[in-house]
């Protein structure tokens, strides 16, 4: 015998409008807190809900019948993991550029020159960040934040030669991005 659930469900994965507003509204608080205890910000935590049914709905049709709780729950909470990864990427990001640009201050040049090493600055900046993160976080640990690769490898949990690997292929990675701009 079916569950008044599974009936709903059934409904919704055919399109019944009705049925699916039926799951968003039993649902819709479960989803939200389970992504606001990730994120911890609410109107990030809102629009990942909306995500959440969004992804609900074109799928519903290849769920299982095997715990719709556990499997909305699931969802979201991948939505959530996956939003906070890239905010904390955009974070990495953002601090490595003003650590970058401080970096180059040097009270001993012109005025002049230091707006022009700002400048080439912001343009190594914007080709670094262009490069895959595992080529791009290896640049930044090496030369910006003066790690060894020894120290680059306990922190992200690698080995010395992938280290060193990665360094060698993000420099040439970055080499030919940064002709590709002065070629224009």
């Amino acid at each position: 015998m079916q569950s008044v659930d599974d009936i709903i469900i059934k409904k919704a994965a055919k399109g019944d409008k009705e049925a699916f507003r039926i799951i968003v509204e039993h649902y819709k608080n479960l989803v939200f807190a389970a992504c606001y205890k990730i994120v911890k910000d609410p109107h990030e935590a809102e629009n990942l809900t909306q995500e959440t049914f969004l992804k609900i709905y074109k799928s519903i049709s290849q769920y299982r019948y095997e715990g719709f709780n556990t499997w909305v729950m699931r969802i979201a909470v991948n939505k959530a993991i996956d939003s906070k990864r890239k905010m904390i990427k955009i974070k990495e990001r953002e601090i490595n550029n003003v650590e970058v640009i401080n970096f180059i201050k040097d009270p001993k040049l012109s005025v002049q020159d230091q707006l022009i090493k700002k400048e080439e600055a912001q343009q190594l900046i914007a080709c670094c960040n262009e490069l895959p993160d595992k080529y791009s976080k290896i640049i930044n640990l090496y030369y910006i934040k003066n790690k060894s690769c020894q120290e680059i490898a306990l922190e992200e949990s690698i080995n010395v030669k992938t280290v060193q690997t990665r360094l060698s292929r993000g420099r040439k990675l970055l080499k030919d991005a940064l002709e590709g701009v002065i070629s224009k």
